[in-house]
């Protein structure tokens, strides 16, 4: 059995008149709800719920109305239309060279800078090559060599054919004195007045030094070819000495780079010190009497550029007509090169790299639905605008078909009327909202 509660007394021992007071009789004290845990936690479960319910909700239906600024609206007009595309760039001469090294080396002295007036033929740049040198020494020494071999050569031509000479003259000589010899025993033989053996004797030296004189004869002339050979492999060999000499020549010249053309020097590409090998640019050389204008254009509006197109260029704040004369098929960092040739003539003053903006006339419709142009919104495609329903107060969103356009105006081609207005700024942070509320 539990214990008995003891009973709580009084000063008096009793809480009124023969009545004790015990523990479990005692007041207890009152706790606000707010300062209870449990509910509290409960009611922030229960709100954050409701929050969330309210924003799937909200998500799930899209915003039914936004406050817009009506700053940020466009008419819809009809009438002509010019579809124009504009872009920046630079002007640059029509024709520029490069100039280019016609052999390594390492740059020793530039001798023009960029804004140098050079002519055909002039000196840019010096290169120094100690092995181009070198064989221009050899190339010399061997020449000088050769053309003394062939001096010497021809002295032995002369000597060798004043030998021959001699010997044949001998020989002819001998002949004639054989000649006479046999001539004078004819006449001894005929009145018997010398042996026959002796007349024999004398008739055989007779013959053998005619054949001796014809051998000579030959011999003279087979020299006369072999003098006229070697003479020609000296002067071959003289003539490869001598080319040898003009191509380390050549080469050494080669060091000295040369303008090819006259111009206004546009950049220096090397320095002092620095190699450069045979086929290397080391400066850029531009007319700068024609110069053209080559300017960028986003790639979202190349496809409707072509050859042929009319533009007007601002250039020094003057506005000069020109024609589109290249479009570069390849797109570099978003935007599209375009060169424009001047049709007029430039202000005083225009220079090469001078800054210019370009707009293009792509498109000429002389009745179209247009309007300015919705952030977002892009050529030849279908796109959604919000529609101002001016009595409302509102705008709706509605599909529309979107035809050419320049980057101020837009063609509409279907879901649009004239005179409706429009939204024009961005709708992106609407979400799914279908309808806006305006201010």
């Amino acid at each position: 059995m539990s214990e008995p509660i003891a009973p709580i007394m009084s000063k008096d021992g009793l809480d009124g008149p023969g009545r004790a007071i015990y523990e479990m009789d005692r007041r207890r004290e009152f706790t606000p709800w707010w300062r209870r845990r449990s509910l509290v936690y409960a009611a922030c479960a229960v709100g954050l719920l409701a929050a969330l319910a309210a924003a799937d909700r909200w998500l799930r239906q899209g915003a039914a109305e936004m406050v817009v600024d009506n700053d940020a609206t466009a008419v819809v007009q009809r009438g002509p239309l010019t579809v124009t595309v504009r872009g920046v760039g630079v002007i640059e001469p029509m024709d520029a060279r490069v100039v280019v090294a016609n052999a390594s080396g390492v740059v020793g002295e530039v001798l023009v800078q960029p804004g140098t007036e050079v002519q055909a033929g002039d000196a840019m740049v010096r290169l120094v090559d100690q092995f181009s040198h070198g064989q221009a020494r050899q190339a010399a020494s061997e020449l000088a060599e050769a053309q003394a071999s062939h001096r010497v050569l021809l002295a032995q031509f002369q000597d060798r054919k004043l030998a021959a000479e001699a010997a044949l003259a001998q020989a002819a000589a001998t002949a004639e004195e054989a000649k006479l010899r046999l001539e004078a025993e004819d006449k001894l033989l005929a009145q018997r007045a010398i042996a026959g053996v002796d007349y024999e004797r004398t008739r055989i030296r007779a013959e053998q030094s005619q054949k001796a004189l014809a051998i000579q004869r030959q011999r003279r002339e087979q020299l006369t070819k072999t003098i006229d050979a070697e003479r020609a492999e000296s002067l071959a060999r003289l003539e490869n000495r001598a080319l040898a000499v003009e191509h380390a020549q050549a080469d050494v010249a080669a060091l000295l780079v040369k303008a090819g053309s006259s111009g206004t020097v546009q950049e220096v590409l090397v320095v002092a010190g620095a190699y450069v090998a045979a086929g290397a640019a080391v400066a850029r050389v531009a007319d700068a009497n024609v110069l053209r204008a080559i300017v960028r254009v986003p790639e979202t509006y190349a496809s409707n550029l072509a050859v042929g197109q009319t533009a007007s260029v601002t250039v020094l704040n003057s506005d000069v007509p020109a024609v589109v004369a290249r479009v570069d098929p390849a797109v570099t960092n978003g935007s599209v090169a375009v060169a424009l040739e001047f049709a007029a003539a430039l202000p005083n003053g225009v220079r090469p790299d001078v800054s210019v903006r370009a707009a293009i006339t792509v498109a000429e419709i002389d009745d179209a639905l247009f309007v300015r142009r919705p952030v977002g919104v892009f050529d030849n495609r279908a796109a959604n605008v919000f529609v101002i329903d001016e009595e409302a107060g509102t705008a709706a969103r509605k599909s529309v078909q979107v035809g050419v356009g320049s980057l101020r105006d837009v063609q509409i081609l279907d879901g649009l009327r004239q005179g409706d207005r429009i939204v024009i700024d961005s709708t992106t942070h609407l979400g799914g909202a279908d309808v806006l509320r305006l201010e």
